[in-house]
């Protein structure tokens, strides 16, 4: 079973995603933080990582530019899922960007596996 976390300020989209993906078989960690992310990545090494952009303490921006510095996490598939339409240009270091308005979580379902294959 993939671990995913899952970094989000928004807890009630937090508790929706977790319910879904759990149901598509996988286990979900959340926080609300981009330091809380980084802790957390530390401690559990997830196999996927679902980060917004616009986080408290550390903006998701530089949890994933961080991330990809360290050679212990640099592999560590990352879906950035974000509200902001107009930021892919800046952030082609993460290994797919989603749109919250535009993604079902079909279609976020979809891309976590074709990231974990």
């Amino acid at each position: 079973m993939a671990k995913i976390l899952l970094v989000d300020d928004d807890h009630e989209l937090c508790q929706l995603y977790k319910i879904r993906l759990e149901e598509a078989g996988y286990q979900i960690s959340t926080v609300y933080d981009g330091e809380d992310a980084l802790k957390k990545i530390q401690e559990k090494k997830p196999d996927l990582i679902i980060l917004d952009l616009m986080l408290p303490k550390i903006s998701g921006i530089e949890v994933l530019k961080k991330l990809k510095q360290d050679k212990k996490f640099q592999t560590i598939p990352i879906i950035i899922f974000s509200a902001l339409d107009n930021q892919q240009d800046k952030v082609k270091i993460a290994d797919s960007y989603l749109i919250k308005s535009k993604t079902l979580p079909q279609k976020l379902i979809g891309e976590i596996e074709r990231l974990l294959k």
